[in-house]
């Protein structure tokens, strides 16, 4: 059960990195966003690494992390603007199809194949994110309302797209921790993504180090919440299949819509509680084959 409450862990602390940039970031364009919890959370992370002992690196370890940071600097893109300009129960939830796609991706680099059982409780959360979506703003409880929001909401097409990147991510960064150790790999990993994110968007010209310093409060607040679910992120998928460990770190898509009842005053959460059983049923299913 310690991968289940690490997964756990890991949802809460993604849901609240998206909720707080929506809400304090918000106004920034989504380079700008993607540099503070880059900024922030690289002297936590290099902080770590420094005293670490490295382990012995199996064949593969520079190349498998060089191909991941492009890749999760793209996710992250994706998910920080969706979140930007659509409402969070609109975008959040769109991330509970990761699971879906880390089956294919995980059988193909892991060769991990979740039980009937497993997959039962991967598709239940699926549906339970499904059904949140149709209670969401303007949906009436319309079940067809996810696939009209693919096509009517920018931003839950960009977290679609988040989802399938981030399938790809999860299973090459288990593959990079069973070269090294879940630690190292995780500190190693987001110490090179951090730096390399935020230099390309200073030649660019996307930010300077000064803006970064407008707003510190954030800054901080998202940077270890980064730290966070990047620690219990790499922890809980050493010790289990990766697609049951997304199925249930993906459960941030519910704890976002409960973040935009709350802090942005979306409406029909009663109507949602209903796909949050569902949610809650796939994710206890998975904890239990897992």
């Amino acid at each position: 059960m310690l991968w289940f409450l690490l997964a756990f862990a890991t949802a809460f602390f993604s849901a609240s990195e998206a909720a707080v940039a929506k809400r304090k970031l918000g106004d920034l364009p989504p380079l700008a966003i993607i540099a503070y919890p880059c900024a922030y959370s690289l002297p936590l992370f290099a902080g770590v690494l420094a005293f670490l002992d490295a382990p012995a690196l199996a064949p593969g370890f520079w190349p498998v992390l060089a191909v991941l940071v492009p890749l999760n600097a793209l996710g992250m893109l994706l998910t920080f603007w969706a979140v930007k300009i659509s409402p969070l129960s609109l975008t959040m939830p769109f991330q509970a199809f990761t699971p879906m796609f880390v089956v294919a991706t995980g059988f193909f680099f892991l060769g991990e194949v979740p039980s009937w059982l497993g997959m039962l409780g991967i598709l239940t959360i699926v549906f339970g994110s499904w059904v949140l979506t149709a209670g969401g703003p303007r949906r009436n409880g319309d079940l067809l309302a996810p696939l009209k929001a693919v096509v009517a909401e920018p931003g839950s097409r960009l977290m679609l797209g988040a989802s399938l990147v981030f399938a790809f991510a999860a299973v090459l960064g288990k593959s990079l921790l069973l070269r090294s150790d879940p630690l190292f790999a995780g500190m190693m990993f987001f110490s090179v993504h951090n730096a390399a994110v935020l230099a390309a968007l200073f030649f660019a010209g996307r930010i300077t180090p000064a803006a970064l310093l407008e707003r510190p409060a954030a800054g901080l607040l998202i940077g270890v919440m980064m730290f966070f679910h990047i620690i219990c992120h790499f922890f809980a998928i050493s010790l289990t299949y990766a697609a049951y460990m997304i199925a249930v770190k993906r459960l941030n898509g519910l704890i976002g819509v409960m973040y935009g009842g709350v802090m942005f005053k979306e409406s029909n959460m009663t109507r949602r509680l209903v796909g949050a059983g569902f949610m809650a049923l796939g994710a206890a299913i998975v904890a239990v084959v897992g």
